[in-house]
């Protein structure tokens, strides 16, 4: 490490060195030149760039800058402290002694020699710490006169030049990006949700329903313009994920725009179930009744959408279709699908009802568990399930519509429950459960 105690030595500085101005004057225009490059590169990788790969040797090439920039304040801070002689000796090299020949080997400098290079040994640390200094200050200037995109750019720049590539599976790629559990900063950066609401109306339907998929995710807002009219889009695809975005974004208008729908998709399937499950995400209430008018209906798979989307907000206004249709209904795949709303639409009125029926109920009907699965931003696993329907016993079910109706003597009951062998040993066991929970409360 001697570039800085032999400075002269490089060959490259000796000119600057002839005067303190001069010296000054190279170190402010080269951090000068090093602000220039950073608006120049911060502008271009922010907001143009397509190559991750140019972006990198962009900003190594600013660090080659904040390096220089650097050794040059260091040099001239040593001037102003050490003197004249030494910026003389070191930077521009006049005085310094001639190194020893060869042929001395085992010999000595003179003392006179010894003399003029022990000021120069005692400030090479000095030296070296004011370059540590320098390349901090240097470093945090350029990137507070470069409105830090350096920052900016591990923040989200990464994920902004992939969703501006030419490549779909690129921009693919960046829109599942930043749904990484790690990224927590990328998908609030306003660059990245302007730039998704863009691709909201990208030309490749597959790049179009990702984009619609992410800014419902994210809950974006500033998308709900751009979606809306892609309810009615050509490609299935699109037309469902607008409505699943729609949903979790709760725009009113975009509801009502749903529940329009929703007689007009009848014999389309993919579409209704799309609508449904848009009112289910956004727990509709201004949509129980058209959804209601498509029980007894639909197929047995939309049907299970939708008891679940007009039960999503708990709201009591369900109550009477749902129990109307389970009066009518009879397929046992479909009264699972009842039993799972009944839970979330009876009251204390229905105690009596809820605990008579769940004793006229088989014991052995095991209801299998329905589930939707959304995208996933990893390509290598599954997202998790929304479950439709609970695995569960078909008692079970009631068991628990008969817990959150409540009602006086729920206590007394379950204690029958628990008792009864009638009843399958999955409910027995939830109802000895429940009976701990009512006596935690203080009801006895």
């Amino acid at each position: 490490m001697k570039w800085y105690a032999q400075v002269s030595e490089l060959g490259v500085f000796s000119g600057l060195g002839v005067s303190l101005a001069r010296l000054w004057g190279a170190t402010f225009v080269l951090l000068g030149l090093g602000v220039a490059y950073g608006r120049v590169v911060g502008s271009f990788v922010l907001e143009a760039s397509r190559s991750p790969l140019l972006n990198i040797a962009l900003i190594a090439g600013q660090l080659v800058w904040v390096v220089l920039g650097a050794y040059l304040l260091a040099l001239s801070l040593a001037s102003l402290l050490f003197g004249e002689a030494w910026r003389i000796r070191v930077i521009v090299g006049a005085g310094r002694p001639a190194p020893a020949s060869h042929d001395d080997v085992g010999g000595a400098l003179d003392e006179d020699a010894e003399e003029a290079l022990a000021p120069i040994r005692d400030h090479s640390a000095a030296v070296y710490a004011l370059f540590g200094v320098s390349m901090v200050l240097v470093y945090l200037g350029i990137q507070a006169l470069t409105s830090r995109y350096i920052a900016e750019y591990q923040a989200a720049g990464y994920y902004l030049t992939e969703l501006r590539s030419e490549s779909a599976e690129a921009r693919i790629r960046g829109l599942r990006g930043i749904h990484h559990p790690m990224q927590a900063q990328a998908p609030r950066h306003p660059r990245v949700q302007a730039r998704v609401v863009e691709l909201v109306s990208d030309p490749a339907a597959e790049v179009q329903a990702w984009a619609i998929w992410s800014a419902g995710k994210l809950g974006y807002g500033a998308a709900v313009d751009a979606i809306l009219p892609l309810l009615d889009a050509s490609e299935v695809e699109v037309a469902v994920e607008a409505a699943h975005a729609l949903g979790r974004l709760e725009d009113p208008l975009a509801e009502r725009a749903m529940i329009e729908r929703l007689p007009r998709a009848l014999g389309d399937g993919p579409r209704l179930r799309g609508l449904v499950l848009g009112l289910g995400l956004g727990r509709t209430r201004e949509g129980i009744g058209a959804l209601s008018a498509l029980l007894g209906v639909v197929d047995a798979e939309t049907e299970v959408l939708v008891l679940w989307a007009m039960t999503r907000s708990w709201s009591s206004d369900a109550r009477d279709a749902v129990l109307e249709r389970w009066a009518s209904s009879t397929e046992a795949s479909a009264r699972c699908a009842l039993a799972e709303a009944i839970k979330f639409v009876v009251g204390e009125a229905d105690a009596a009802w809820v605990r008579t029926g769940t004793r006229g109920l088989p014991r052995d009907h095991y209801c299998t568990s329905v589930v939707w699965r959304d995208r996933s931003w990893d390509a290598t696993r599954q997202s998790a399930p929304l479950v439709l329907v609970h695995g569960e016993e078909l008692q079970t079910k009631f068991l628990k519509a008969a817990f959150n109706a409540a009602g006086p003597g729920l206590l007394a009951w379950l204690e029958d429950v628990e008792l009864d062998p009638t009843y399958a040993d999955e409910a027995r066991i939830l109802a000895g459960h429940m009976i701990r929970t009512l006596r935690q409360r203080g009801i006895r």
